[in-house]
């Protein structure tokens, strides 16, 4: 028996420290996930390029001739706006690409085009990828450079660096650097004829295609570098083709765009806005494309991207000091942890070593002090220990009403990434940077449990409390399995969010132009949109593409979440009936029920409230009293702390210790010794004892 004793010690002592290490590894898991949420949000998506993230596209080969079809058909298009049929006319064949697994081109091979007025005989591969908006306005800075006299820019143009956040003092200052004197002439030649075509026709800007050129590699030989391209150019032309505007450069001017494409990112780049009244969100996707060009077995074009998501304007800051006002909660919630839990599991811990150690000499030279006394004192500061640290960890933070509405607010600012993060999903290949897109949108589920647990409190609750009571008795629902609803609901919407940037830039902005091309292959280029320029006729249709998703996600989930409730519901009560308790346990639990002395004293319906909890069992009976387990009233945001029972504190730190409210609680037993003492209690409240019981057991 003493050898039984002296094992023990040792087996306990393992187990605390595994369980310390535990709950701290759950309390830095938790805060170094805050850090990954700003991190991602300030280097990775900020006001700053960072250039975080890359991506690669691979188109294959279609032998689809475009021109071959228009001439079949008499020229006649499918579509009067789709500007890809427009450059099929000026070439002798203009064969389509095809994104793998997909149903759209980006780009196409092009023979015998005439382009600025010269037929080309090589085979050349154009990608619809820039803008004419962008165009313009690197035009115009390049005539500028040089002093070359234009005519007035465009409104559009001139406001380009303020609507993408260019700096275009900064680019100025390097093409002076670059600028050679012999290449004055082709600048000057390359802003005159885009602006002659298009500086003044504005209402062809959101059909116009505009391209970049590659060089093919030869039949049957592949490029072993990765290419960048050469020659840009715009073409726009009614469904008759008489009405021609075109543009085209191959000189020392495309030399110069090629720059300013690669420093801006005028690749496929966009804007988005998400508006609160006259304050807002901006998020600017800016890519920078290199391409190889398999032309040896199966034709492909490869594009390899590296990309820039950023993000600004007063809301985003708003959302920072959001995410940073939660990361200071999490934070203190740890240190909590460290100064209230994990000191006092160790002094526990060393006092079980020394009583297991000297157990023998006590029992030795006195028989005067109990065998158990130690050991109770242990296991009782232990229990409070691990209360405590139960309370700051696990119990759900939701039920902090500040926190939980910065976190909704958090969640529903944070989605206006998911227009850029679609594009990273659909296209990026890095791990890191898919994990890190999907973090950006992983507190949405909060929304979803505060939801839940706030429709419950609303409906049933406030209706019929005794009713509540009885259901929550019989089933709930844990925040691990409203996660696992939110899984379920991504997976519905999966869809949606991978064809959000597709509906929201191609069918309401038209920041991206989506026509059939042929029958069964859309074709998909950049182009201009009013929508960037301030155009607000259609933001509430943007704004319900964007959060569509959401709100398909929040339903799906919402409605699994009570799929579970009632599945659980029904199997609670089949099993009960088939036991033949159910009756018996229905009838007296309507008969009995009352608040208990902690719902009465801080007025609050923990049981009927609880239906999200982290277990089944609230309650149980010691004679005619009925007592709740701990993690009720922990995790609807009561604890226990310097001997007072009162409501948890937003900020651990700043605690609410000293505050006249809440009941004083007597710590020195551990079992069911606790009372609730009040010394201010009048007499016709202590007449009422056997009413308001008062003994909150620990454990």
């Amino acid at each position: 028996m003493e050898n039984q004793r002296q094992l023990r010690g040792p087996q306990r002592s393992q187990s605390k420290r595994i369980s310390i290490v535990a709950m701290m590894a759950l309390a830095i898991f938790l805060m170094l996930m805050d850090l990954k949420d700003l991190f991602y949000k300030i280097a990775m998506c900020g006001p700053n390029p960072s250039w975080s993230f890359t991506a690669d596209i691979h188109e294959e080969y279609t032998g689809i001739d475009l021109s071959q079809v228009l001439r079949d058909n008499g020229n006649v298009r499918t579509t009067s706006h789709n500007q890809w049929n427009a450059l099929a006319q000026q070439c002798d064949s203009l064969q389509l690409y095809k994104l793998v697994g997909k149903v759209a081109h980006l780009s196409a091979r092009g023979t015998g085009c005439v382009l600025g007025g010269v037929k080309r005989s090589e085979p050349l591969v154009f990608v619809g990828s820039m803008r004419i908006d962008a165009l313009l306005w690197g035009a115009s800075l390049l005539a500028d450079t040089i002093h070359s006299p234009l005519p007035v820019r465009p409104y559009h143009v001139s406001s380009y660096s303020l609507v993408y956040d260019v700096p275009e003092s900064s680019y100025r200052e390097q093409l002076l650097d670059l600028l050679e004197p012999g290449d004055v002439a082709g600048i000057n030649d390359t802003a005159t004829r885009i602006f002659d075509a298009f500086g003044s026709r504005l209402d062809l800007w959101e059909d116009t295609l505009c391209y970049e050129i590659l060089p093919e590699p030869p039949e049957g030989q592949s490029s072993l570098t990765k290419l960048v391209p050469s020659e840009y150019g715009c073409i726009w032309s009614d469904p008759e083709g008489k009405n021609l505007h075109e543009f085209f450069t191959d000189n020392a001017g495309a030399k110069y765009l090629r720059y300013l494409s690669e420093w801006v990112g005028w690749n496929w780049h966009t804007v988005d806005y998400i508006y609160l009244s006259s304050i807002y969100l901006r998020a600017t996707l800016r890519m920078v494309s290199t391409y190889t060009i398999d032309n040896a077995g199966s034709k492909m074009v490869h594009h390899w991207i590296r990309t820039d998501l950023g993000v600004d304007g007063v809301l985003y800051f708003v959302m920072l000091a959001i995410e940073f006002a939660m990361f200071i909660i999490s934070t203190t919630d740890a240190v909590v942890v460290a100064a209230l839990v994990v000191r006092p599991l160790m002094l526990a811990n060393k006092r079980d070593n020394a009583y297991s150690s000297t157990q023998t000499a006590h029992e030795s030279t006195t028989d005067s002090v109990p065998e158990n006394a130690p050991a109770e004192s242990s296991k009782k500061n232990e229990t409070l220990s691990r209360i405590l640290l139960y309370a700051d960890l696990s119990s759900i933070s939701f039920r902090k009403t500040t926190l939980a509405v910065l976190m909704v607010i958090d969640a529903f600012f944070s989605w206006i990434y998911i227009v850029p993060n679609s594009t990273v999903f659909a296209w990026s290949t890095n791990g890191f940077q898919l994990i890190s897109a999907y973090l950006a949108n992983f507190r949405v589920w909060i929304v979803i449990i505060v939801f839940v647990d706030n429709l419950w409190h609303c409906t049933f609750v406030l209706v019929h409390e005794k009713l509540a009571a009885l259901v929550t008795e019989f089933t709930y629902i844990s925040s691990v399995e409203v996660m696992i609803c939110s899984l379920l609901g991504v997976f519905v919407a999966y869809d949606d969010l991978l064809n959000v940037c597709l509906i929201k830039w191609g069918q309401t902005d038209r920041q991206r132009e989506m026509f059939p091309t042929v029958p069964g292959l859309l074709s998909f280029y950049n182009s201009y949109s009013k929508y960037s320029y301030g155009d607000r006729s259609k933001r509430a249709i943007g704004t319900m593409v964007i959060y569509e998703p959401l709100f398909k996600i929040l339903s799906c989930s919402v409605l699994f979440c009570f799929v579970v409730v009632v599945l659980r519901l029904l199997v609670t009560i089949s099993m009960k009936a088939w036991y033949g308790t159910l009756r018996s346990e229905v009838s007296s639990f309507w008969r009995t029920y009352q608040r208990n002395s902690v719902e009465v004293f801080m007025n609050d319906p923990l049981r009927a409230k609880a239906l999200v909890r982290s277990q089944r069992v609230m309650s149980y009976r010691f004679g005619r009293t009925v007592f709740l387990r701990p993690f009720v009233y922990l995790e609807q945001n009561y604890y226990i702390y310097r001997g007072r029972f009162r409501q948890r504190p937003l900020i651990p730190l700043f605690d609410n210790s000293d505050s006249v409210g809440g009941a004083s609680v007597n710590t020195r037993s551990y079992v069911l010794d606790s009372v609730i003492h009040n010394p201010t209690t009048n007499k016709k409240q202590k007449a009422r004892a056997d009413y308001l019981d008062t003994q909150i057991p620990l454990c």
